[in-house]
């Protein structure tokens, strides 16, 4: 009976893996001969040249293998596939994803910039990097979630020594609401149930990225953001925050309805649909502003900061500060009005407010108040539509208006 499971095995292993052959039952058998019944595991790898099974034979076979079996899953093979698929880096790995035009990508998810490896293209907007490497001698195909798919509950996350089976819990619907597992997930692990069909990566934390984000990133040539000047403070696209520097025409607490037509239902979607906007051009946004619908036609202009990055709105100016409100780098060529500003120099309060406070004890909350304030001074009507800083130089206070 081990022979004629062999058979088997081989003949669906050259279909599956060698041909990629896609019809669905073939890929169902495959995956139930594979990862769910173990006691057809060895394989005579010498045996090459083998002729296809009648079909009856093959649901005969089927049946029999499976009444014989503890009908368990066994993700083993999918282990040593993922090692042959990826490349380590530090303590975690780059994916070794299909490129269509040839070749591999060599895709990693890093908060921040992974060290010891040579960057090809890097997104620190939402962590995906693309690095140089060798090929590998396996890679995977990515694919789509489809409704087979979202349904199975016997899905695995698989990294080099690990195979988490579960089942998704939540499509991702934003840069950063990640889709969801029912078990635990390795960064830069892959979600999948073939072993060479994956349908995500992941960010650690029980959460994914799928197949819609990956590709907007592999096919930019420099990752690029869209922005129009709002910033949302929840999962409603309700305007939290302004860019009180570019000519914007919303204020807070405008209700994005549409942008260019599209209906907008929650944040996330108005941030996607912004994102992809062309910069320089004109987006037609209509907003519900005290009661009353009117339409701003917005220009589009380039993001500097956000999502994994900290934003304080003057990363357009080349101003970059720390957690502590600390500036680590200016360029002159676009400080503008914040020239009199220097490295070094620690911002404490925006028009008298103070930005650090007992209830931002993260550096999320800083920056978000840093921002918030900022938005806030295109209306304070005691500074005539300045900005007064208050900073430490030299350990000195001092005023600086803007």
């Amino acid at each position: 009976m081990l022979h004629f499971y062999t058979n088997l095995r081989l003949w669906i292993h050259k279909k599956a893996f060698f041909l990629q052959y896609n019809n669905a039952f073939i890929m169902w058998i495959y995956r139930i001969v594979y990862i769910q019944c173990p006691n057809t595991k060895q394989i005579h790898k010498k045996r090459q040249n083998l002729a296809p099974l009648p079909f009856l034979a093959l649901i005969m076979l089927f049946i029999t293998l499976c009444a014989t079996s503890s009908f368990s899953y066994d993700y083993s093979h999918c282990k040593r596939y993922f090692k042959a698929a990826s490349t380590p880096v530090n303590q975690s790995y780059a994916i070794s994803l299909k490129n269509p035009r040839g070749g591999q990508y060599h895709l990693m998810y890093a908060p921040s910039a992974p060290s010891g490896v040579k960057i090809l293209k890097a997104d620190p907007f939402i962590g995906l990097y693309l690095i140089s490497a060798p090929n590998t001698k396996q890679s995977y195909e990515l694919l789509p979630l489809d409704s087979r798919t979202l349904n199975d509950k016997n899905l695995a996350f698989i990294s080099a020594d690990k195979a988490n089976v579960g089942h998704i819990t939540k499509r991702q619907n934003g840069f950063l609401d990640y889709a969801r597992f029912s078990s635990a997930t390795q960064r830069n692990g892959v979600l999948g149930n073939i072993c060479y069909q994956i349908y995500g990566i992941g960010v650690g934390n029980g959460q994914f990225i799928e197949k819609k984000y990956i590709d907007r990133f592999l096919s930019q040539k420099t990752p690029y953001y869209g922005d129009i000047g709002i910033r949302f403070s929840s999962s409603k696209a309700i305007v939290g925050a302004i860019d009180p520097f570019s000519q914007n025409a919303f204020s807070p607490n405008d209700e994005i309805i549409s942008i260019n037509g599209s209906k907008i239902a929650n944040a996330n979607e108005a941030e996607w649909i912004i994102s992809n906007l062309k910069k320089d051009s004109f987006a037609k946004v209509l907003i519900k502003r005290n009661g009353k619908t009117m339409q701003i036609n917005a220009k589009v202009g380039q993001r500097y900061g956000g999502f994994l990055l900290g934003e304080t709105f003057l990363e357009r100016f080349g101003i970059h500060i720390d957690e502590n409100m600390l500036i680590k780098s200016i360029n002159p060529n676009r400080a503008g009005r914040f020239a009199p500003l220097r490295v070094g120099d620690t911002i404490l309060w925006i028009n008298k407010h103070p930005i650090i406070t007992e209830s931002t004890n993260t550096a999320r909350k800083k920056f978000d108040r840093f921002r918030d304030l900022l938005s806030q001074t295109r209306f304070d009507e005691r500074f005539d539509g300045e900005i007064q800083l208050l900073i430490m130089r030299n350990n000195l206070e001092i005023f600086i208006k803007l």
